[in-house]
């Protein structure tokens, strides 16, 4: 985290092979505010990916919230989705049906999210991933989007999967 100035928390999900990259909460915060923080940007950043948005960025009083989803395929090619109307009418993926839920261990969803977003691949090749960060309100933007290439790319040399770290822009 002293590499990250700044960034308070942070979660790295590789739905391709189940792994979920994030440093402890109850060691960071004894009081649970951070806790109840990041699972309330979990809950946000589920309804509006359930919308179509595959990145955000929001604030509060106290912090700065980021979201982003990206698809790699088996080399570790980012891929851009396929972007047909989803119907709630958002920009972005396409919505899934809507009895499935976004969730940490709703597989299912992120399964068909990859089949609606590439109908033409095998959905067995493509790879998800998701990466939430916290930093502290002060922090800009900019600050958060270059944290968040260098900690996919960190990630990715420590756990030695395939991939290359999503270019945002």
């Amino acid at each position: 985290m002293e590499e990250f100035p700044g960034m308070v928390h942070f979660m790295h999900i590789d739905r391709y092979n189940g792994r979920i990259v994030s440093p402890s909460l109850d060691v960071q915060d004894p009081s649970d505010i951070l806790k109840q923080r990041v699972w309330s940007m979990v809950d946000f950043a589920r309804t509006y990916l359930d919308k179509g948005y595959m990145s955000m960025i929001w604030k509060d009083v106290t912090f700065s919230y980021a979201y982003f989803l990206w698809f790699e395929d088996e080399h570790g090619t980012a891929l851009k989705p396929n972007e047909p109307p989803n119907h709630h009418g958002a920009p972005g993926l396409p919505a899934t049906k809507p009895s499935l839920m976004a969730g940490i261990l709703a597989g299912d969803y992120y399964h068909r999210l990859i089949e609606t977003c590439f109908p033409r691949s095998s959905s067995g090749k493509i790879r998800c991933y998701e990466l939430f960060l916290v930093h502290l309100g002060l922090v800009t933007s900019t600050i958060v989007l270059e944290h968040c290439r260098r900690l996919a790319v960190t990630i990715t040399d420590l756990t030695g999967c395939i991939g290359n770290p999503i270019d945002l822009l």
